[in-house]
């Protein structure tokens, strides 16, 4: 087994410290986020949707 280790390409920080306990970059991913509508005490939702 290998070890792996992930954090954000912003922070490097903890790419330096990383790679100078001997990890190295294997592969980059992009991520997305997507925030759900908030919604009423009734169910219903705050803001129109569709």
């Amino acid at each position: 087994d290998t070890p792996f280790l992930h954090t954000s390409a912003r922070n490097t920080n903890a790419i330096r410290l990383y790679e100078s306990l001997g990890f190295r970059l294997r592969r980059t991913t992009s991520f997305l986020a997507a925030k759900a509508p908030e919604r009423l005490t009734d169910g219903r939702a705050a803001v129109p949707v569709g």
